[in-house]
């Protein structure tokens, strides 16, 4: 496990809500130099804690309106190889293997019913899957997949910013 210090923490905190933000306004809101900055970034991506910068989309505008998870169980010696058949159908977006009833539940999208009728039956035919359940997702009440500091614990300003905070809204009550 990567220990991260506060700065490395309130830059990602920022890379979070903007991954295309210039290294100068990530400077300007942490009142560090540009220098340090980039500094932090590439040693973040050094570390491999930045592995890149992701495009976010509406599936939904797409016309992705259909969410499955559909939960599976797989003969223990096969479960790999069943992965790898799965992981080629594009409509699968996420693999999970997971602990209990199940060996893995898959994310996919869909746009028509009929979509998610031909991936059911295309992986019924896979051999070693004993058992299948498919759930549509009516609603995504919280979605934080994307965001490490979402939390009211992890957001707090931690305590080399919170002394800037505190500086600054003293210098403004003297003005």
């Amino acid at each position: 496990m990567v220990k991260l210090d506060d700065l490395e923490i309130e830059i990602l905190k920022i890379l979070e809500k903007d991954t295309r933000i210039s290294y100068r306004k990530i400077a300007n809101k942490l009142s560090i130099s540009v220098g340090t900055t980039h500094n932090r970034i590439k040693k973040l991506k050094e570390k491999g804690i930045l592995k890149g910068y992701s495009l976010l989309y509406d599936t939904k505008i797409l016309g992705y309106n259909l969410q499955f998870l559909i939960m599976i169980s797989i003969e223990g010696r096969h479960i790999q190889d069943v992965l790898e058949q799965i992981s080629l159908f594009p409509s699968v977006t996420e693999i999970h293997q997971m602990t209990g009833e199940y060996t893995a539940v898959l994310f996919c999208r869909f746009k028509q019913i009929e979509e998610v009728q031909q991936l059911l039956n295309n992986m019924n035919q896979i051999p070693y899957i004993t058992k299948l359940t498919s759930s549509m997702i009516l609603n995504t009440f919280l979605d934080r997949s994307h965001r490490l500091f979402d939390s009211k614990e992890q957001s707090e300003r931690s305590g080399y910013f919170k002394q800037i905070d505190q500086y600054d809204e003293l210098e403004t009550q003297q003005k």
